[in-house]
C-alpha cells in the first residue's frame, strides 16, 4: 500500500531550506548597507596607494617641466662672456680705434664690428657687437651715431659699458635720447621701390684689458 504521509526526514529538509537561505543572505547594517559594502582595511590601503601614486606622478611631471624651463632659459649660457672682475676693470685702458673699428696700427683683419637696428619708435638702438681683437677683452665700446640731414649737430657719441671677450659677440642696447628720422622711400624710374635709412653708426672707441 502506498504511504500517503511524507517521511519525517523529508519534512525536516523542507523546513530547513528557508533557514539556510536566511543564513546565507547578507545582514543589513544599521545604516542600511550590507556588511559586504563596508570598506575594509585592505580596500582603504589600496585607495591610499592609488592617491599616493597619483600625487607622485603629478610631482614628477612638475619636476620635468621645471627642468625643461631651466634648460630653455639657460640655452647658450655657456657662450656668454663672464663679468669682468674689479682687478680686470682696473687694468682696462683706452684702445685707439679708427673709424670702422680697426685698432690703430693693428692688422686690418682685426676690428670691432657689429649690426644695429632701431625699434619701432626709433629712440633705441639694438646692437650685436663683435670683438675681433684677439688679445683684448672689451669693457666699453663707443658708438658714433649720425642722422639726416647730417649737419654738425646731427650726431652723438655713446659710451656703452659691456664685457666682450675676444672673438665673441654680445648684445647691447643704446638709449639715444633723440628720435631718429624715418627711412626715406624712393621709386625708381623702372618701378622698383628702394628704401634709404636716415641714420648711420660706427664703432669709434673702446676700453679693454689684455686677455691672459
Amino acid at each position: 500500500m502506498e504511504n500517503i504521509f511524507p517521511g519525517p526526514r523529508r519534512v525536516a529538509r523542507t523546513s530547513q531550506a528557508p533557514l539556510a537561505l536566511a543564513k546565507s543572505a547578507p545582514s543589513a547594517s544599521p545604516s542600511g548597507n550590507s556588511l559586504s559594502e563596508r570598506p575594509t582595511a585592505a580596500s582603504e590601503g589600496c585607495a591610499n596607494n592609488v592617491r599616493r601614486c597619483t600625487e607622485c606622478k603629478a610631482m614628477h611631471r612638475m619636476i620635468i617641466a621645471a627642468e625643461v624651463l631651466f634648460t630653455v632659459a639657460c640655452f647658450g649660457c655657456g657662450n656668454r662672456s663672464a663679468p669682468a672682475t674689479h682687478e680686470d676693470m682696473k687694468r682696462a685702458q683706452v684702445l685707439p680705434l679708427t673709424f670702422g673699428g680697426f685698432l690703430k696700427d693693428g692688422p686690418e683683419a682685426e676690428r670691432v664690428r657689429g649690426v644695429c637696428v632701431t625699434d619701432d619708435t626709433r629712440i633705441l638702438l639694438s646692437c650685436d657687437i663683435y670683438n675681433g681683437l684677439p688679445g683684448w677683452t672689451l669693457t666699453e665700446v663707443t658708438l658714433a651715431v649720425t642722422w639726416s640731414p647730417y649737419g654738425d649737430g646731427d650726431k652723438g657719441d655713446y659710451q656703452i659699458p659691456t664685457v666682450i671677450k675676444p672673438r665673441t659677440t654680445e648684445h647691447v642696447t643704446v638709449r639715444l635720447g633723440i628720435q631718429l628720422p624715418p627711412d626715406s622711400v624712393f621709386t625708381l624710374p623702372h618701378g622698383k621701390v628702394t628704401t634709404h635709412r636716415g641714420w648711420a653708426w660706427l664703432p669709434v672707441g673702446a676700453k679693454g684689458y689684455l686677455t691672459r
